[in-house]
């Protein structure tokens, strides 16, 4: 399965930076399920549940209470949450 590169931001951190095959969000319109050469695009999220899934691991679930951004582009996502490290309580980071 191909992989894209997946950042989870907050204001003061970079929260997961992997290469991984799917990831899950909660958009404003509903759950979105984005896989590698997905169409360009920009949403809003809301808060909910996050599904992360890497080859050879187990899948990442987590929740967050704050909204944020979802921008997919070629070759990567970036997740940008509306909230500072401190008050999501959660420290992804990977290499």
């Amino acid at each position: 399965m191909k992989l894209f590169q997946l950042f989870i931001i907050s204001p003061d951190a970079v929260l997961f930076d992997a290469k991984v095959d799917y990831i899950s969000v909660p958009g404003t319109q509903g759950y979105l399920g984005i896989l590698a050469d997905h169409q360009p695009m920009i949403t809003t999220l809301k808060p909910g549940e996050f599904r992360i899934s890497k080859p050879g691991s187990p899948t990442i679930t987590f929740k967050t209470s704050f909204s944020g951004l979802l921008e997919v582009s070629s070759s990567k996502v970036s997740v940008l949450l509306a909230a500072e490290d401190n008050q999501i309580g959660l420290k992804l980071k990977e290499s």
